[in-house]
C-alpha cells in the first residue's frame, strides 16, 4: 500500500499532535486542529490505512492512535520542511552565548547548557579525541621495569593519561629526555603529524627512543574499544518532565544511562560519519538501554578537521522541526568560534 499526499498530511498532523499532546489522537481532534477540510469518518479510514501500513498504532481499542518509530522516521525523512534543516535564522542569537575563554573544555560545557536551554531537553557535546587536538607537553612516570604512565597535556588544556607496556622501560633520566625531545619538537602539533613524522625518521634512522616514542603516541591516540573522548551532558531533568518517563523504573533506566557515559560516547562515534546532522530514533538507541529516546547530532568543527560532536537527546516525540536546525546551527557556530580561537592563539603564540 502506497503512502498518498493526503496519507502523508494526516501523518504529519497525528505526529504533531502526538508531540504535543502525549495523548493518543482520534478522527474527531484532527478534525478540529487541523485545515484538511476532511471529515472525521475520512480522516479515521486513513489513520486505519496507515495503521496497517505501520505507521500509527493504537494502544487501546477505544483510545486513538500514536505514531510509531516507522512514523517519526518517515517524518523526519520526508515531511520536515527542507528550510528548516539547513538551519535558517537564529545565528545572532546564537552567536551571542559564545565568549572566549582560556579553557575550550568551558566553551564545550557552555555549548551543551545551550543545547539544553534552547531544546528543553538534555544537551550532550563530545569532546574532541586527544589525537585530533594540538599537542603542548607530555610527561613520564616509571611504574615498573616493564610499564610506565605518559600524561599528555593538549593545548586546549585536556589531560589523557596512558599505560605503556614494554620489555624493559627507559631509567628516569631516559624518560625525562625523551620527554623534552617531544616537548620541544611537537608543541603545536597534532598527535597525527607527529607519529607520521616519527614514523619517517625512524626508516631512516632505527633509533630506539623513536622507536618507543612511536609507542607512547600510539597508546596516546587510543583505540577502537577507547571512548572518544569526554561527555558533557546537560538538562538530564527536562526528560523527567515527559510522562513516558514518570514510572520509577523508567526513571532508573534513564539516570542509569547518563551515568554511564562510555555507552552514549560510543553509540555517537558509531552512528555518526561526516557532515551535516543526523536523527537516530528509538530502537536505532538499542544501545543505550531505554525506549523512547531519540539522539540528534552533527559534528562540529576546527578549522578542516572535524572535532567533536554535539546534539540533543530527548523523548522520541521531539519536536524535531524545532531541534534539528537548532544542532545544525550550534554545531556550525561553534566550529567557527572554536577555529577563530585557535587561529588567534596561533597568531598570539
Amino acid at each position: 500500500m502506497e503512502i498518498t499526499g493526503r496519507d502523508q498530511e494526516i501523518l504529519r498532523a497525528t505526529i504533531l499532535c502526538y508531540i504535543k499532546t502525549a495523548t493518543p489522537v482520534g478522527s474527531r481532534t484532527l478534525t478540529k486542529i487541523s485545515e484538511l477540510g476532511l471529515s472525521p469518518a475520512t480522516i479515521r479510514n486513513v489513520m486505519a490505512d496507515l495503521e496497517e501500513m505501520g505507521f500509527l498504532e493504537q494502544p487501546h481499542a477505544s483510545a486513538g492512535r500514536v505514531p510509531t518509530e516507522k512514523a517519526y522516521r518517515f517524518y523526519v525523512d520526508h515531511l520536515l520542511d527542507p528550510a528548516l534543516l539547513a538551519g535558517v535564522g537564529g545565528e545572532g542569537v546564537l552567536a551571542l552565548r559564545f565568549t572566549p575563554s582560556e579553557d575550550v573544555k568551558d566553551t564545550l560545557q557552555e555549548a551543551s547548557r545551550l543545547l539544553s536551554l534552547l531544546s528543553h531537553y538534555a544537551g550532550v557535546v563530545v569532546t574532541p579525541r586527544f589525537s585530533s587536538q594540538r599537542f603542548k607537553r607530555v610527561e613520564f612516570v616509571r611504574l615498573g621495569e616493564r610499564q610506565l604512565l605518559a600524561i599528555f597535556v593538549s593545548e586546549d588544556g585536556f589531560i589523557q593519561h596512558r599505560r605503556v607496556e614494554m620489555d624493559n622501560a627507559p631509567s628516569a633520566g631516559q624518560l625525562r629526555q625523551i620527554a623534552e625531545e617531544l616537548n620541544s619538537r611537537f608543541r603545536g602539533q597534532d598527535l597525527h603529524a607527529i607519529r607520521a613524522t616519527l614514523v619517517e625518521e625512524m626508516r631512516e634512522h632505527k633509533h630506539r627512543y623513536d622507536q618507543l616514542m612511536q609507542q607512547i603516541l600510539d597508546a596516546a591516540q587510543g583505540s577502537p574499544t577507547q571512548p572518544p573522548g569526554d561527555l558533557y551532558v546537560e538538562g538530564k531533568t527536562n526528560i523527567l518532565d515527559f510522562p513516558e518517563f514518570a514510572e520509577v523504573e523508567k526513571m532508573k533506566a534513564l539516570f542509569k544511562t547518563f551515568e554511564e557515559k562510555y555507552m552514549i560516547m560510543t553509540l555517537i562515534e558509531k552512528s555518526l560519519d561526516g557532515d551535516g546532522v543526523r536523527v537516530f530514533i528509538g530502537s536505532e538507541n538499542a544501545a543505550l538501554g531505554v525506549n523512547n529516546l531519540s539522539l540528534v547530532l552533527a559534528n562540529y568543527r576546527c578549522g578542516e578537521y572535524s572535532y567533536g560532536t554535539l546534539g540533543v537527546l530527548g523523548p522520541t516525540r521531539m519536536e524535531y522541526d524545532r531541534v534539528i536546525p537548532l544542532v545544525d546551527q550550534v554545531a556550525r557556530l561553534l566550529g567557527e568560534f572554536l577555529t577563530h580561537q585557535a587561529r588567534t592563539d596561533l597568531a598570539a603564540g
